[in-house]
């Protein structure tokens, strides 16, 4: 084929080529819809558990001071921390109304709840947090940050959560003993976490309201968030009442496990 004919070629296929690309770049540069929905505070995984060491475990108090509310789509999904094969038989008792596809860390935030937050899953159940600002997509996670309550959200200048993080307060129970538990823990401000399990293919007609939950019991694994936490070695003086302090192990065992994800969830109602 000499020059001539292959110059005559591609003269007769560079029309239609470019105007695909225009088709193809007006398409991609177009922006997906954007709606409002409500996030509220929904308390109903909020239920008494028991604990690896058996503790039956029920909490009354539960506030936690938290910031930028995001939703992501497109995370990296991931084993929530079960490998071994144990740990995967254990996982098949948890009951099937807990499994949950939306189980995904990273992505690219497409939604946000911005503000500051003072989130009581124990009183608070119902509560409105705000409207959410989100992009029409498929999403399949959640990220939020850690603050430390300040009397700015509306706190009164003597409630023992300003200046930390989490209030948690309950009772624990195992045979004849009963324990009064409470602590106050502070997170690293603005420790982010990330990969909330949220599962929403959400279009333009959606009405779904995003509750925000807090979940004792792990859905995902056999964790909980008292694992290894004895409740009677924190209680040397047999009063029935413990308070975990900084430097207690409890305490510590606390703040660790509150930082992990497997126990928070959006979920669509």
């Amino acid at each position: 084929m000499d020059a001539h004919t292959r110059s005559r070629r591609w003269n007769h296929l560079r029309r239609p080529l470019a105007g695909l690309l225009v088709i193809v770049g007006c398409t991609t540069s177009q922006q997906a819809p954007r709606i409002q929905r409500p996030v509220i505070v929904d308390g109903s995984g909020v239920v008494p558990i028991t604990s690896d060491l058996g503790w039956t475990i029920t909490l009354t108090t539960c506030r936690f001071a938290l910031t930028n509310l995001v939703f992501t789509t497109a995370g990296e999904f991931h084993d929530n921390g079960v490998t071994s094969l144990g740990d995967r038989l254990r996982r098949l008792v948890i009951a099937d109304a807990w499994a949950h596809p939306g189980h995904a860390a990273g992505g690219e935030v497409i939604g946000e709840l911005p503000g500051r937050f003072i989130v009581d899953w124990c009183q608070g159940d119902g509560e409105k947090l705000g409207d959410a600002e989100l992009t029409v997509g498929d999403y399949n996670g959640a990220n939020f940050d850690f603050t430390r309550a300040s009397a700015e959200d509306g706190l009164d200048a003597a409630d023992p959560l300003i200046g930390h993080t989490i209030e948690l307060g309950g009772t624990a129970v195992l045979g004849d003993q009963t324990i009064t538990f409470h602590a106050l823990l502070d997170q690293d401000e603005g420790r982010q976490i990330i990969g909330l399990p949220f599962d929403l293919d959400l279009d333009e007609s959606s009405t779904a309201v995003l509750g925000l939950q807090l979940l004792p019991q792990s859905p995902f694994s056999v964790d909980d968030l008292f694992d290894q936490l004895d409740f009677a070695a924190a209680d040397p003086d047999g009063d029935g009442v413990v308070e975990f302090m900084v430097g207690d192990e409890g305490h510590t065992r606390l703040l660790r496990a509150t930082q992990s994800h497997d126990y928070y969830f959006v979920e669509p109602e």
